[in-house]
């Protein structure tokens, strides 16, 4: 008897369900690792070594070089006040040295800061800034005929016993006695008054400069009695203008120089008081460090 058509029907899906099952599904694994590029380090360029050239500092102008890199495409600069006030566009690219600076102020200290921009930034940074400080030369004009010479002190000094470099015999009160001519004061006639403290603080007080009386300048001094010199930081963070060498320390007499210029002073019981009574800060009379006489 032949089987019933539903029936044959049964068979053949149930004979391809059971061929179905032995099957092996090849499901992709889920933790195939896929290949990925390797990750490369990126190495900064090397910081500029900056330079003076001192044949571009002029009353209105300064310039700088450097080592050039290969690997770098240009170079950006800023320009700004030692003060932090800003005074050029941010970001200035120069392709390569020499960096000439016009228009700029006379007897005014500018901070540079130049970078390296690689060519290749797949492999390099942008390096590190690097700064350099410069002051441009002063403009004789500034420094007029200050008035009347002040009552300095006429009567030949004895200067006494030479006395030890220390802090100890330096503190106390000195006022100038004489001044040799300098590109920075080529005309003085200004009155000097100093005071070295056991602390390490100064006060200056500087009489005549910008026609304004007395101005008073403080901050802290470092005395290197191995090399003989003296320095010194304003309480703004300017530092003097030089580093002294000091010739002689003695009883009453103080002389020390510099490679353009020289001066001394004599010791004084202390600050005159009419001197203190005239006094302004060097804040109240907006005067820069810079016009200052160290």
């Amino acid at each position: 008897m032949k089987p019933a058509p539903k029936t044959l029907f049964h068979l053949f899906a149930l004979l391809i369900l059971m061929t179905g099952c032995n099957k092996e599904e090849k499901i992709p694994s889920q933790t195939t690792e896929q290949k990925r590029p390797g990750n490369i380090q990126l190495q900064p360029l090397p910081t500029p070594q900056l330079f003076l050239i001192e044949e571009a500092v002029t009353q209105t102008s300064v310039g700088i070089g450097w080592q050039t890199d290969s690997r770098a495409a240009n170079y950006l600069y800023l320009l700004d006040f030692s003060e932090d006030s800003l005074i050029a566009d941010q970001g200035v690219i120069i392709v390569e040295p020499p960096l000439i600076l016009g228009d700029l102020t006379p007897n005014t200290s500018y901070n540079i800061s130049l970078r390296a921009v690689p060519k290749n930034m797949l492999l390099y940074t942008a390096s590190e800034w690097s700064e350099i400080e410069i002051t441009t030369k002063a403009d004789p004009s500034e420094y007029p005929d200050w008035g009347e010479e002040p009552e300095r002190p006429k009567d030949p000094i004895t200067p006494g016993e030479e006395l030890p470099l220390s802090i100890e015999n330096l503190c106390g009160a000195w006022q100038l006695y004489e001044w040799t001519a300098s590109e920075k004061f080529p005309s003085l006639n200004t009155d000097i008054y100093i005071a070295f403290k056991e602390d390490l603080r100064f006060d200056l007080y500087q009489k005549n400069i910008n026609f304004i009386g007395i101005v008073h300048f403080s901050g802290e001094y470092r005395l290197d009695t191995e090399q003989r010199t003296i320095s010194g930081r304003y309480d703004d963070g300017t530092n003097w203008g030089a580093t002294y060498f000091i010739e002689g320390l003695f009883e009453n007499l103080l002389t020390w120089s510099t490679r353009e210029e020289s001066s001394s002073y004599v010791r004084i019981e202390e600050i005159p008081e009419e001197i203190l009574n005239q006094t302004q800060s060097a804040e109240e009379t907006r005067t820069s460090p810079s016009r200052a006489i160290l």
